[in-house]
């Protein structure tokens, strides 16, 4: 099993769809996909914060995921679907908002399909503080890069104004960091790069002195 975390623009899901369209036997769980179905639904019902996390569990209940091209896309039983429904690009700043207060009751349900460990595949997980949701990992990435180029990445992709981009970075910085994990500086690689230096550390078993004598 494989984590990618960082703050959003260092490319944790750019990284991840490369490691899966090499590699056979894996598949992409992005965390924010089941947080941000969760919370179209908190928004689009108008549920207060008191009875939220009522409202949440019994909605986790049903809760299923399919494999579609090699990403776990998650969906409620009665039909309405995570890729169908959901726009990712302006529920992730409220999916933030609510992260502090929904985020363990959330993750359960990630570690619950996790644990089922999907095909016997490796699942590439994308997330934030994910050493809180799951510690045994075979490798465990964070993603940086400096903010002027996180700002610029996501201005390309989304169409990111300045103010947009300072409420993410606020929201994300209460989010807590996993410790002791393998980072990358995105700031000057490529999309290949990032990817070719992932693979070398996964060749050298996680050894950043071994992987770095070959480079």
């Amino acid at each position: 099993m494989i984590g990618i975390e960082g703050m959003t623009g260092v490319g944790k899901t750019t990284l991840a769809l490369n490691l899966i369209r090499e590699n056979e036997n894996m598949l992409m769980l992005e965390m924010s996909k089941l947080h941000g179905l969760i919370v179209e639904k908190i928004v689009n019902d108008n549920i207060d914060q008191d009875e939220m996390i009522s409202y949440v569990e019994g909605l986790l209940t049903a809760i299923s995921y399919k494999v579609i091209d090699k990403q776990v896309e998650f969906y409620f039983t009665c039909g309405d679907t995570c890729r169908n429904k959901i726009d990712i690009k302006r529920l992730k700043i409220k999916v933030l908002y609510f992260f502090p207060l929904l985020g363990s009751i959330i993750n359960k349900k990630l570690k619950e399909i996790m644990d089922i460990e999907i095909l016997n595949a490796t699942i590439v997980y994308v997330g934030r503080d994910i050493s809180a949701l799951y510690s045994e990992l075979d490798y465990h990435f964070t993603l940086i890069a400096d903010i002027n180029t996180r700002y610029e990445r996501l201005q390309k992709r989304d169409n990111y104004s300045g103010i947009e981009f300072y409420e993410r970075e606020k929201l994300e910085k209460i989010i807590a960091r996993s410790q002791d994990t393998l980072e990358i500086d995105t700031t000057d690689l490529s999309k290949e790069d990032t990817l070719k230096k992932a693979n070398q550390i996964i060749k050298w078993g996680g050894n950043y002195e071994q992987e770095n004598n070959q480079s």
